[in-house]
């Protein structure tokens, strides 16, 4: 049983660490990250390239870095998401993202390279040699040029729904090991419990497995403020592709919603 605690994640939540569990720590694995943002904070295939030698594609409307429409898409970005929270924890969305309170702002640099250019600069053909990006609108993408079988599919975009539409494109074509998909929950509307739902049923028609539902963001960690759970993503494997004794040992399926965190799942 591979020792995941040896491996450094840069996952917000422990999803490259869930991948590098389900498959016993496979060398030379592929991947589909839908969703990259920065090519190495908070990203769930970087462990995978620089510790396994994994390749795949990363898909993103923007370069961090070097989009020059970039502070224009995610201040685009920020004012649609505050504007479709309900939660009264959360502030009104200000004119411009510069003058974001101080704690969200702090949590945005911080976590998600969202606000200001991240000090450091890299590039995606330097320091992602192994890893194709594809700068564009996911959801108007054609992905004719994967092949048959995958070992990861990340789903990770804004709104939710583009993530269930996509999530029902690609398994119709492709089998993946394992699969993180993001429902956004915690986000607490119509349209994220439709998804979580969806998302479960189609998956359950294509075979897949769930491994664990509503894994939680820890606190200090992602988007909420008051040290809130943020419920947000289900994790799922393909039994054909993964040992049914890996799964077991690794399966935390709960019927309440419950903080869920990495930890619990993984180094349990």
């Amino acid at each position: 049983m591979i020792d995941l605690s040896k491996l450094s994640s840069n996952s917000q939540a422990g999803q490259d660490l869930f991948v590098a569990g389900m498959l016993q720590g496979k060398k030379n694995g592929s991947f589909l990250e839908i969703g990259s943002n920065h090519l190495q904070n908070s990203n769930n295939s970087y462990l995978l390239e620089k510790e396994l030698n994994w390749t795949g594609y990363s898909i993103d409307q923007f370069e961090v870095h070097t989009d020059k429409n970039y502070k224009k898409i995610v201040d685009a970005f920020w004012k649609n998401f505050y504007n479709n929270i309900k939660d009264s924890n959360w502030p009104d969305m200000p004119e411009s993202i510069t003058d974001l309170p101080a704690e969200i702002k702090k949590e945005c640099i911080n976590n998600h390279g969202y606000y200001v250019y991240l000090p450091k600069q890299m590039s995606w053909k330097i320091d992602r040699p192994l890893t194709t990006f594809i700068q564009a609108d996911a959801t108007k993408l054609d992905y004719s040029f994967l092949p048959k079988e995958m070992d990861y599919l990340q789903v990770d975009i804004d709104p939710p729904i583009a993530n269930l539409l996509l999530l029902e494109k690609l398994l119709a074509q492709t089998r993946f090991a394992t699969i993180t998909f993001e429902h956004d929950l915690w986000q607490n509307t119509d349209e994220v419990r439709y998804v979580r739902k969806q998302s479960r049923i189609v998956c359950k028609k294509h075979g897949y497995q769930i491994v664990a539902n509503d894994v939680t963001i820890e606190p200090g960690k992602g988007v909420g403020i008051d040290d809130n759970p943020v419920y947000f993503e289900d994790w799922y494997v393909h039994p054909h592709c993964v040992d049914l004794s890996i799964i077991e040992r690794f399966k935390n399926i709960t019927s309440e919603l419950k903080p869920k965190y990495a930890t619990d799942i993984l180094f349990k």
